[in-house]
């Protein structure tokens, strides 16, 4: 029988989410939530909390198939992370937490 590791990354997903959210995924509250949001309401979120402040922009992808001068001329330095230090399949580090009520 061939293991499937897709499969087991989501059960432990599932097993994850369990913990953070004991009584169910939040997604029906977290929806009702986003459609009241108007537009004033985003510009105004993106004015005190994003504008005027550092942003880090991730590209992922392969290299070969990027004008990455054209990357730094248009966004500055370019930091190179390998995939694996991106990608944890070890679930002991959750940085789950349950959205602002």
């Amino acid at each position: 029988m061939k293991s499937d590791p897709d499969m087991r990354r989501q059960s432990m997903s599932y097993e994850v989410y369990k913990q953070v959210y004991p009584d169910g995924f939040p997604l029906d509250i977290w929806l009702a939530e986003l459609r009241r949001l108007t537009y004033k309401d985003m510009m105004d979120y993106y004015r005190e909390h994003i504008k005027s402040r550092p942003v880090t922009i991730a590209i992922m992808g392969n290299p070969k198939k990027m004008d990455l001068r054209q990357l730094r001329e248009k966004y500055g330095s370019v930091k190179w992370v390998m995939r694996n230090s991106l990608f944890i399949d070890d679930f002991s580090h959750r940085h789950l937490s349950a959205p602002p009520q």
